[in-house]
Order: C-alpha cells, then sequence, then structure tokens
C-alpha cells in the first residue's frame, strides 16, 4: 500500500479528511482519502470532494478487482453525501491505470495542470518576506485574491490560512 513517511504529520494537515479502507479477510485491500472542503464555480458555492489519494495491495493490482474497489469505495463516498456535492481529483500524467478507472467511472477530464516544484528547506532569508498571522492581514489577502481568481473554477481558500502557515512578499509596502 501507499504510504507516506510522517503520515501523522500529513494526516494532520488535511482539510476535512475521510478515508475508507476496503478489508478482505482482515487484510487492507484498498484505501482511498478524500477531503471535503467548498469551492467556488462561475462565483456559486459548492460543497466539493477532492481525491487525494487511492492505493490497492499488490495482490490485486492487475486483475480487474482495481476497477469494482475503485467503484465500491466511490459508491461508498456517494452514499455519505446529502447535498450536491463536486468531486474532483488530480491525476498524474503517467498514471494509466487511474486514469482508466476514472474514465471507467465517467469522470471527466478538465484540463492540465502544470507545476514547478520547489525546495523549502532551506530559502533564503529576505526582509521583503513576511509572515501573515495578522487576522485583518489575511482577510485583506483573501479578499484580493478571491477578486483575482473570481473567473477561474474550482477555486478553494478554505484552508488557505490553516496552522498560520501563510506568507507573502511585501515590496513598496504592499
Amino acid at each position: 500500500m501507499y504510504r507516506h513517511k510522517d503520515i501523522r504529520r500529513d494526516w494532520s494537515l488535511l482539510l476535512n479528511p475521510k478515508i475508507i479502507a476496503l478489508d478482505k479477510n482482515d487484510m487492507m485491500i484498498a484505501s482511498m482519502v478524500s477531503t471535503r472542503s467548498h469551492i467556488g464555480v462561475d462565483g456559486q458555492r459548492y460543497k466539493s470532494a477532492y481525491f487525494r489519494y487511492f492505493a490497492a495491495a499488490e495482490s490485486v493490482r492487475g486483475t480487474g478487482i482495481v476497477k469494482q474497489l475503485s467503484a465500491k469505495l466511490i459508491r461508498i463516498l456517494l452514499a455519505d453525501t446529502k447535498s450536491k456535492t463536486i468531486f474532483y481529483g488530480c491525476i498524474e500524467k503517467h498514471n494509466k491505470v487511474m486514469h482508466h478507472i476514472a474514465q471507467s467511472m465517467n469522470f471527466k477530464p478538465l484540463g492540465t495542470i502544470k507545476s514547478l516544484g520547489f525546495s523549502r528547506v532551506a530559502p533564503k532569508i529576505s526582509r521583503k518576506i513576511y509572515h501573515l498571522t495578522d487576522s485583518v492581514d489575511q482577510d485583506n489577502i483573501l479578499r484580493l485574491l478571491k477578486q483575482l481568481y473570481s473567473q477561474h473554477g474550482l477555486i478553494n481558500f478554505d484552508g488557505l490560512f490553516a496552522n498560520n502557515n501563510y506568507y507573502v512578499i511585501r515590496e513598496n509596502v504592499r
């Protein structure tokens, strides 16, 4: 099964996590983690479930069971949903198995995300970097971000200031 090195820390950082695990003969054969929040689409706010992780035991991979297991996990998640909810996830380009599973469950691709990774282990110290802890400053940043992304879809600001871990670059008192 898929593992993180520091799952206790990572779990605590997730916003409203929900884990579903399927067991067979007291052995976990599949698991899925989703997070619940709200997202904006066309100026409207909707409940959402973001699929963060899906894993299947090696013993069931390649047997056709993974497709059935993923469908069962989704049915369990849907049964727990009381109102209109947008379900979405991000699948890495080369993960052909998950692309196939998502397609078989009638999920449709919305677009491609390109990201640039960087290390936050040893950032250079700069006086321009400001730790945003004041609630008035956070409200101002949130207002600016909502304005900036008002025409975008699947926007989620629910956990933006979680764990008081938000920084901005200030130049010319802005």
